[in-house]
């Protein structure tokens, strides 16, 4: 169903621009099998990626001419296709779950199946309708076939012995500016590479400028599961140029994690191919240490309020330009920092990061700007 609507989707993209019904042509099934070969791979390249190219050279003639079919598909437009089949998926999960007298409580783990359960979408909903992640030890394509053979292994007598599989124990993501609580909220975690996916493994997303004329954006790279970006470990950080071009300017992230633990990160602004990465080394044997994580724990305490996110994609990779925001800007930074500070030091920081946070909560100005100096001051000292 995922790949005829796709079909569709090309079929009426090509009555629109080049003035043609496919299944009036000649040569229809020729034609019809190319665009659903064209459909399968853009089904299973937006898996990973944010967006994919189709190019069906000479896919058929009108009048003697020869008509190319060359597009741009979106995983959004993908997703926005196929979203009524996967209502009718749950449908069918629900039923079946009330005929085995089971309720989604019940579940332990959830086994993705076939090659179409790699959409992100399809990922996303089973998290949020059934409040598990799903297993991506297995793959989808091959679970049918490796259970069936099993199986069949088992029953003649032959001994089975365990597959061992690499796999990454942390969720990797970026930094993003979206909601927590309802609220607008610059560090908002955006996982794209998650706990427990095969290695190697390779996700891209597609971030978004906030505002027009900007100039740069910080792609700070985090370590963890936590909602909050703060409250992960920062494993990595750079800033990639921006052609000033216009409001919401796709920029398409790239994590790539290799059998050697070695993550790759790279962003690329769609519009000009400006491109900039970072390697980071070793990144999933990265853990804080135990000072770290109570320091951590006595700053998350300050955000109690703040720690529900909504589902909400996220609109930027960096905030405005505000005094909070900078004063928000400047607690991460002392996060990132804390590793390294005395005990001495810790008890400066998070005493200055109360009173951040309790002239933000008053919304006073002029009292966050002597935590923030005294704040930037120590961290200032620690940077040197």
């Amino acid at each position: 169903d995922f790949d005829e609507k796709i079909v569709q989707y090309f079929i009426d993209i090509i009555r629109d621009d080049h003035d043609l019904d496919v299944n009036t042509l000649s040569d229809v099934n020729k034609v019809l099998s190319r665009l659903r070969h064209a459909a399968i791979a853009a089904k299973i390249s937006l898996s990973d990626l944010p967006y994919t190219s189709i190019n069906e050279e000479f896919l058929t003639e009108k009048d003697g001419v020869p008509v190319h079919f060359s597009h741009e598909l979106s995983r959004a437009s993908y997703e926005e296709m196929i979203e009524e089949f996967i209502d009718k998926t749950f449908e069918s999960v629900h039923i079946a779950l009330s005929s085995a007298k089971l309720t989604v409580s019940d579940l332990d783990e959830v086994l993705l199946v076939g090659g179409s359960t790699r959409t992100p979408l399809v990922i996303n909903r089973l998290q949020q309708e059934l409040g598990l992640t799903p297993q991506a030890t297995v793959d989808p394509d091959l679970c049918v076939a490796t259970g069936a053979a099993t199986q069949a292994a088992v029953i003649s007598g032959e001994k089975i012995d365990a597959v061992l599989v690499d796999i990454t124990p942390y969720t990797f993501g970026l930094s993003t500016f979206g909601e927590m609580n309802g609220m607008p909220y610059p560090f908002v975690f955006a996982p794209l590479i998650h706990r427990n996916s095969v290695l190697p493994v390779s996700k891209s997303e597609v971030f978004f400028t906030m505002h027009e004329g900007q100039k740069a954006a910080d792609v700070s790279v985090y370590q963890g599961e936590n909602t909050d970006a703060q409250l992960n470990t920062m494993i990595g950080e750079f800033i990639i140029d921006l052609d000033k071009i216009r409001e919401e300017n796709p920029i398409v992230v790239s994590f790539d994690l290799n059998l050697d633990g070695i993550l790759n990160v790279t962003a690329t602004e769609k519009n000009t191919g400006l491109e900039k990465s970072i390697r980071i080394e070793n990144a999933v044997s990265r853990m804080d240490d135990n000072d770290m994580i109570e320091a951590r724990d006595r700053v998350d305490s300050l955000f109690d309020d703040d720690k529900t996110t909504t589902n909400k994609a996220s609109d930027s990779i960096t905030p405005e330009n505000t005094k909070f925001e900078q004063a928000q800007v400047l607690i991460e930074k002392a996060n990132q920092l804390m590793e390294q500070a005395t005990n001495d030091d810790k008890e400066d920081i998070i005493d200055q990061i109360e009173q951040i946070r309790t002239a933000i909560e008053s919304k006073d100005e002029d009292a966050i700007s002597e935590p923030m100096e005294n704040l930037t001051d120590i961290l200032y000292y620690l940077e040197s």
